[in-house]
This record gives structure tokens, C-alpha cells and sequence, in this order.
């Protein structure tokens, strides 16, 4: 027999191969659980952050479309900013409802200011 040596595994490859698996059990976590729970996951883990003129922006646009199950039964959740969530939110962080929700509750979230759709939700 001849020296006969095996192919070498650059650190290139390892890299990449390091990669796919990360990439591949990223797929087959969100695939399995959801993706809207794995955001939400990711999220928490890097501590969430304020989204109050998201949603307002997103209403405002539900609005604008007519959009009946965006605006009156979507859930939305809404973090707070530090000031907000001590000072009128009972200490709550983070609150879910829909946009129909946060109009008829203005007074309990009086940062959030979310204009009303008349005749949407009716």
C-alpha cells in the first residue's frame, strides 16, 4: 500500500458546517413551535423593546383599510416604556388587545393614544 493520507478539513468548511446546523435547527425549532412564538422568544431574550407607535401605526392603518378583523379582534401586544409601566399601568410591562380594545380603554392607557374608528366595530 501507498501513504495514502485522508482529505483535510479546512477551518472554512468546519465554519460553514457549524453554520448549517445552527441555520437547520433554527428551521426546525420555528417550523415546530411557530414563528410568531419564537419572535416573541427572541424578543423576551434580548428584552423586548417599546412598541407603543408600532401599534399605534398599525391601527391608524387598520383603520384607513377597513380592515374589520385587524382593527377589532387582532391581538396586539403592546411594551411599555419604563415611565409609563410604573406611573399608570399598575406596573404592567407589557398589555394584549386589540386596537378596538385600547380605544375603549383610553383612560387606563393614556400614553398609548390610539384614535377610534367609528363605525368598524359596530
Amino acid at each position: 500500500m501507498q501513504n495514502k493520507k485522508g482529505q483535510e478539513l479546512t477551518l472554512g468548511t468546519v465554519v460553514l458546517i457549524v453554520l448549517g446546523v445552527v441555520v437547520l435547527v433554527f428551521l426546525i425549532f420555528g417550523f415546530s413551535t411557530g414563528w410568531g412564538n419564537l419572535w416573541d422568544r427572541i424578543t423576551n431574550f434580548a428584552g423586548g423593546k417599546v412598541n407603543l407607535d408600532t401599534v399605534r401605526s398599525g391601527c391608524a392603518l387598520a383603520c384607513t383599510q377597513n380592515s374589520i378583523d385587524d382593527f377589532c379582534t387582532l391581538q396586539r401586544k403592546v411594551n411599555f416604556p419604563e415611565a409609563l409601566k410604573s406611573a399608570d399601568f399598575e406596573g404592567k410591562k407589557t398589555v394584549t388587545g386589540s386596537c378596538q380594545y385600547f380605544v375603549k380603554e383610553k383612560d387606563n392607557f393614556p400614553g398609548l393614544n390610539i384614535e377610534s374608528c367609528p363605525g368598524l366595530c359596530e
